[in-house]
């Protein structure tokens, strides 16, 4: 497989529009995010049995471009499945949010190649997260700035 390792610039969040989340539906869909999480060398790989759940208990959020011009398609900005083909609007970013408690983020995670551009906080913001389980330590500059006055900051993960 090609590697997708290049970044995204500011310019891809202008240039995309509007975002929107939504619950996520499509098995295809699932299972690109779970290649970007093989792709990203991600410690969330491991958790992929309790990412399953999440998805069929519908708590499995997803950030999506609502209106993409098609010349952007193949933009590594994408999620893309192992085999390179492109998961249409989706972005590489997830939120899973707590069986107990909608208001509660379980697990929060954007691919490398797309961070600080606030997806990570589009996404918090949009499910109206209060709160979270088990933030890691490697994220805990991101918390803070989200739980502190950078929430709106769109250069957060």
């Amino acid at each position: 497989m090609a590697s997708r390792s290049s970044s995204f610039h500011s310019g891809h969040r202008e240039s995309l529009g509007d975002f929107e989340v939504e619950c996520a539906w499509s098995t295809y869909d699932f299972w690109a995010l779970m290649d970007e999480l093989v792709d990203d060398r991600s410690g969330f790989w491991n958790n992929r049995a309790y990412l399953l759940d999440a998805f069929v208990d519908k708590r499995l959020y997803v950030l999506t471009v609502e209106q993409c011009p098609m010349e952007l398609y193949n933009d590594p900005m994408f999620a893309h499945s192992l085999d390179g083909h492109v998961a249409e609007r989706l972005l590489p970013c997830f939120c899973v949010l707590s069986k107990t408690d909608d208001s509660c983020c379980d697990i929060v995670w954007t691919h490398t190649r797309a961070r600080r551009l606030g997806l990570a906080s589009t996404l918090l913001n949009h499910l109206c997260v209060t709160s979270a389980n088990n933030e890691l330590v490697e994220a805990k500059p991101f918390w803070e700035a989200f739980w502190g006055s950078g929430a709106d900051d769109p250069n957060l993960m």
